[in-house]
């Protein structure tokens, strides 16, 4: 599990479901591979997303080699992710 803070768009939502706008804020994220689907040396991660550890959403698919000989897979995994620009700062938990 990792964090990072986000730039996000969020809707502004009535009690109606109506929306009404949206605006852009920066919400300390949390992430979370809860799936790993491998192919030969090919994984796929299912990363969550959440602004709380126990609420998450998928948040999407990432795919990358991997070293199945090498044990640790999740970690791997992980540190992959982290290591993408777009997670740029984020910090492990």
């Amino acid at each position: 599990m990792f964090s990072h803070e986000s730039e996000v768009k969020v809707n502004l939502v009535n009690d109606n479901g109506c929306v009404l706008g949206s605006e852009t804020r920066n919400l300390l994220l949390y992430f979370e591979v809860k799936s790993l689907n491998i192919s030969g040396t090919t994984c796929t991660a299912s990363l969550f997303s959440g602004t709380s550890k126990e609420s998450m959403q998928f948040y999407g698919a990432y795919s990358m080699e991997v070293d199945l000989q090498s044990g640790g897979i999740n970690e791997s995994v992980e540190s992959h992710i982290i290591a993408l620009e777009e997670f740029s700062g984020a910090v492990q938990i």
